[in-house]
């Protein structure tokens, strides 16, 4: 799958990266001077058609309006995923798309949510997203058990399976 823009074929050299956010520098007088948002691989400066971007409202940082690709993929994994009351959610890495995961679920009504993540410096930002925090193969503060990777088997040949549901403690 490539991204708009996207230039190089495996196994290189590529242009990585998909969106990109930034300032117009030159172009139509309406965007001279805008933050915009654009499906562009990561670089500083580059020329594409005035249609090819955005306007990011003002309100709205940078800094900010560069998470929507990533949180746009965590709200395609939920979709996916299907959430419902009751359910134990073990989300497995707290890098950009988990940590986006885990907060989007951090909303949902009645599900249980679990960061595992194998650096313990992950924990506080579990902690900041209102979610349980576990390293793999650990138990976390309310007593639920995290995910250890399991090898796929002929019963269970997702590389998931470590996320399936298991009997809850008695704590």
């Amino acid at each position: 799958m490539r991204a708009p823009f996207q230039e190089g074929d495996f196994p290189g050299p590529v242009k990585y990266g998909y969106l990109n956010v930034g300032v117009v520098e030159e172009g139509p007088g309406a965007l001279v001077g805008r933050t915009v948002f654009c499906l562009y691989p990561h670089q500083t400066r580059y020329v594409v058609p005035a249609a090819a971007v955005t306007a990011v409202p003002d309100a709205v940082p940078a800094a900010r309006a560069v998470l929507a690709g990533t949180v746009e993929t965590a709200v395609n994994a939920l979709w996916d995923a299907a959430p419902l009351v009751g359910d134990r959610i073990a989300v497995v890495g707290g890098g950009m798309v988990g940590c986006s995961v885990a907060a989007l679920l951090a909303r949902f009504p009645g599900v249980r949510v679990q960061l595992v993540d194998a650096d313990p410096a992950r924990a506080e930002v579990a902690g900041a997203l209102g979610v349980d925090f576990a390293l793999p193969g650990t138990r976390s503060a309310t007593g639920t058990s995290s995910c250890t990777p399991a090898p796929p088997s002929r019963d269970s040949p997702a590389p998931w399976n470590c996320c399936a549901p298991r009997a809850r403690s008695s704590n």
